[in-house]
């Protein structure tokens, strides 16, 4: 009896694993969702949308992008989080899915459980940008205009824990100034503000605002990296323009509903390694200036993600940052 017990379970075992394997070999069956928690514009959603379309030719499947902005991110991520665990709902987040464990402590999920890391899709350089009319041309610029004309110069932030508001949140308090903050669903909902001169100010993804500087519809100011941006050579890090140390990247990564088989998370994984390596999308990233992921698996993803979150949680916390 005993021995029929024990092979009925290793029986058991096999027919689970067999089960788990078929499932992601045949993934995908049908329309895969990427859900993305700016509004169109911004890097997430940038390279979700060529992510998509890379995909959509590979797998000869739908690949759609779905922006659903609002609470920091958040409420794209409660999707994702409360979604089954088969493949077909996905969020592409940031910088905000580290950090808004400090921002946004109660969203009604856990960022570290309810989630499966897959992969990292892109890294991006932020860019400080203005208006054309507005009279400055260095950081020391900006900071002398946001000191002689306290809280009248207006700095358009994108949700909370996004790239674009910790490069904010950094400079205003490395450069100990006071701007006030106008908050975007995304740096694309700012862009018609930045270009009317509503708003001062932005940091945003070299993806978004790179064409709009090419063009001089916008003045870039500075870098938000230690190094240049190869797409703007001539333009200065903030660290060399008097801000020494200053360091501030936005970066994507790709989630799913925790419950994931290891087996289902490793072939997203690959699909997307293969996506990203593509000439088609190399190209296409090189010229908006987003850069290849970083080489992380997904386990060594959700030690990122702490480590990230740890970096900001001080800046955050001495900004007394809210919702």
């Amino acid at each position: 009896m005993r021995r029929a017990l024990v092979c009925g379970l290793v029986g058991i075992g096999l027919l689970a694993a067999w089960h788990s394997i078929a499932v992601a070999q045949e993934w995908p069956a049908r329309t895969v969702r990427l859900i993305v928690g700016i509004s169109p514009g911004g890097l997430p959603d940038i390279g979700a949308r060529v992510l998509a379309k890379q995909l959509s030719t590979a797998l000869n499947r739908g690949v759609v992008v779905e922006n659903r902005p609002g609470a920091g991110g958040n409420i794209a991520a409660k999707a994702v989080a409360v979604a089954p665990p088969d493949g077909y709902t996905l969020l592409v987040s940031g910088n905000n899915h580290a950090v808004n464990k400090t921002l946004l402590p109660n969203p009604g999920f856990d960022y570290d459980k309810d989630f499966a890391p897959i992969a990292v899709i892109a890294g991006t350089r932020m860019v400080l940008v203005t208006n054309p009319s507005v009279p400055v041309t260095s950081v020391k610029d900006v900071i002398a205009l946001a000191r002689s004309q306290p809280q009248s110069v207006n700095f358009a932030i994108a949700p909370l824990g996004t790239p674009g508001h910790l490069a904010a949140e950094l400079f205003l308090q490395m450069a100990k100034t006071d701007i006030t903050f106008v908050p975007y669903t995304g740096i694309g909902a700012a862009i018609p503000d930045l270009m009317a001169g509503r708003v001062q100010l932005a940091f945003g993804a070299e993806s978004a605002v790179g064409q709009l500087v090419a063009t001089g519809s916008l003045k870039a100011i500075a870098i938000s990296s230690p190094e240049r941006s190869a797409l703007f050579p001539n333009v200065p890090t903030v660290a060399e323009s008097g801000l020494p140390g200053f360091d501030v990247d936005g970066w994507l990564c790709l989630l799913g509903p925790a419950g994931m088989t290891a087996s289902l998370v490793d072939a997203i994984n690959a699909e997307i390694i293969k996506a990203v390596s593509s000439p088609e999308v190399v190209e296409s990233f090189g010229k908006q200036g987003i850069t290849r992921p970083l080489a992380l698996r997904p386990d060594d993803i959700s030690r990122y993600l702490i480590r990230e979150a740890e970096k900001w949680a001080e800046v955050l916390k001495h900004a007394k940052a809210k919702p």
